[in-house]
Formats: C-alpha cells, sequence, structure tokens
C-alpha cells in the first residue's frame, strides 16, 4: 500500500479472514473490512487495523450473479462518505475471486 500510494485497504468479507490477513501485515493505511455479518463485525473490532462496516446493499454478495464491481464501487462510495478517501485517491481492494463457487473469505 505504502509503495502504491494507497489511501485505504478495502476488503469484503463474509468471515472476516481476509481483513485479519491484511492486517497482521500492519499496513501504513487503514483497513475498511465491509461485512455481511454484525457477529463478524464486532469481533473485527478486536483486529489492530481494521475498520469493521456494515455493507449496505440489497446484493447478496455470495451469490454468483452479483459483480464484485459493483459491491467494491459500494465499498468505495461508503469510504468517501466517511472522509476515509477522496474521489481519485488509490485504493487497494481485497475480495473474491470472480468464478470461483462460494469463494468469499
Amino acid at each position: 500500500a505504502r509503495d502504491l500510494g494507497a489511501k485505504v485497504i478495502i476488503c469484503i468479507t463474509a468471515s472476516g479472514k481476509v481483513a485479519r490477513f491484511v492486517a497482521s501485515h500492519r499496513p501504513t493505511v487503514p483497513v475498511l473490512a465491509f461485512c455481511l455479518d454484525p457477529q463478524v463485525a464486532r469481533r473485527l473490532q478486536l483486529s489492530r487495523g481494521v475498520l469493521p462496516l456494515m455493507l449496505q446493499s440489497e446484493l447478496d454478495p455470495l451469490s454468483a450473479k452479483t459483480r464484485m464491481g459493483t459491491l467494491r464501487a459500494e465499498a468505495m462510495r461508503t469510504a468517501v462518505e466517511l472522509g476515509l478517501a477522496r474521489a481519485g485517491d488509490r485504493v487497494i481492494t481485497v475480495d473474491r475471486t470472480v468464478g470461483k463457487e462460494g469463494d468469499m473469505h
């Protein structure tokens, strides 16, 4: 993140594993963990450097029909609204690999 000049790292996660893994590397920028489950968000509050946020979307991120680009755009919009990023800032997104069934961590 430092080498790329990113302002935040956005993780879209169902279990919180990806956000905890990213945060374990102690990045110099905040890790925003967009969660589906309030219990996961509560657990992530205990992780250093992770800011858990509930994913405010009517789309089901676990559905194969849902495009991750739409969820990324929603996450970026939320980051801008919270003042953690601005339009034009570089961000890093970490989410499931498109095309693999149930590959969301």
